[in-house]
């Protein structure tokens, strides 16, 4: 949304957002929901965001893989199968959080499970020449950040968001703006 209202404000014709997708859901989750969304393509963007939930639940990476790997090619398809518009947001290092220092596990355990799975769908995004966008630069400066934390001190506030809408933006215009 927040991408959409910047392209707005910048006096692009944007159809409405279609959010598939919840918080909290693994990459399974998200697949089962688009199924039974079914949207209708071609869409001129697609942004991709999973994977955050598969690794807090301990979830087999091999499984996400094979699950972003189907949430990747069904991106493709509902982008009219247009790669270049299909985006991949990496997955946040929650370690940063307040809500990681209570975590049995440890903060370097989740920061090294995170980049595990950041570094999957990052090798599967380039083999289909598809733009992973990682988001973390401004996440791990930022993500200790009350004003960028939803009150639960995990999940990220519209304050992240924004940061990671300027991400996006920096390296994706519009598909009707000329390049």
């Amino acid at each position: 949304e927040q991408l959409a209202e910047r392209w707005r404000a910048q006096g692009l014709r944007i159809a409405p957002v279609e959010i598939i997708a919840a918080t909290g859901w693994s990459a399974a989750e998200l697949l089962a929901a688009i199924r039974r969304a079914a949207p209708k393509p071609p869409f001129d963007r697609v942004l991709l965001a999973v994977g955050v939930n598969d690794q807090y639940r301990g979830l087999d990476l091999r499984v996400y893989a094979r699950q972003f790997s189907r949430l990747l090619d069904r991106a493709c398809t509902l982008a009219g199968h247009r790669r270049d518009r299909v985006q991949v947001l990496s997955i946040p290092d929650w370690s940063v959080t307040p809500f990681a220092a209570d975590d049995a596990r440890g903060r370097p355990s989740i920061a090294a499970g995170v980049a595990r799975f950041n570094r999957a769908a990052a090798i599967l995004c380039m083999r289909r020449g598809i733009e992973f966008i990682d988001i973390n630069r401004s996440y791990r400066a930022r993500g200790a950040d009350t004003e960028m934390l939803a009150v639960d001190g995990l999940h990220p506030s519209a304050a992240m968001y924004a940061l990671w809408v300027e991400a996006v933006a920096a390296a994706v215009p519009h598909p009707n703006t000329p390049r």
